[in-house]
């Protein structure tokens, strides 16, 4: 009864993320199917660090049956390494338009006790620098009412244009494998369940703006020639 009461309370505080933010027509910085990425990365320890682990690989699908976006993307694929512990670089595929942009950060402070980690990345890379951005975060985990909790802030600003987006997000476990996330991108909001079946897999299922239905997989592993 009282894990329930837990989940029960865990749930009300990832409606308020619904409550605050508003639907957009267009997705933002943070997108999960524009970048690729939904900046929950766990190291083997669990600890939540935002950047992949050093000598590590994570492969991260999601598809969306009814296109999302301006671009009406079905999805994407994407791929990235994780170096030193503070290095992380993927590529990232769109599953309908085959648009290749690439993405880098780096971890410039450790997360300790009360403060939090610091990260700088770039987003979004292509060649024509249209929606290109770069965005500084802050990644913090705690444990609440025996819920380990994940949360990141951040801000970004897409190279062409003179705005600022700021962009957020929240995982929770409630039970071994099983956790919800949810998250602001900047222009939308977007919130998921996801389950690990086995070792390293994960799959979920994630409601986009509100509306949008779509389906993601990801596994991770140590790279094996570095072994």
């Amino acid at each position: 009864m009282k894990k329930i009461n837990l989940t029960l309370q865990a749930l009300a505080v990832l409606s308020l993320f619904v409550a605050a933010a508003s639907s957009q027509d267009h997705c933002g910085v943070s997108c999960p199917v524009c970048t690729g990425d939904l900046k929950t990365i766990h190291s083997d320890s669990g600890k939540y660090t935002g950047i992949v682990p050093n000598e590590s690989f994570s492969w991260f699908t999601i598809y969306v049956p009814e296109s999302h976006g301006e671009e009406e993307e079905k999805g994407s694929t994407s791929f990235t390494l994780g170096l030193f512990d503070r290095f992380e670089a993927g590529l990232t595929l769109g599953l309908d338009s085959w648009d290749l942009r690439g993405r880098g950060k780096v971890l410039l402070l450790q997360e300790k006790k009360i403060i939090p980690g610091l990260i700088v990345g770039i987003g979004n890379i292509r060649p024509s620098g249209i929606e290109t951005n770069g965005y500084l975060m802050l990644t913090k985990g705690a444990v609440w009412s025996s819920l380990p909790l994940h949360g990141y802030f951040g801000v970004a600003k897409k190279f062409e244009k003179n705005e600022v987006e700021e962009f957020f997000g929240l995982s929770i476990g409630f039970v071994p494998k099983i956790g919800a996330m949810a998250g602001y991108d900047g222009q939308e909001f977007h919130v998921g369940v996801a389950i690990q079946p086995i070792g390293r897999l994960n799959a979920g299922v994630m409601l986009l703006d509100g509306k949008e239905f779509s389906l993601f997989t990801g596994i991770s592993g140590q790279i094996p020639f570095f072994n």
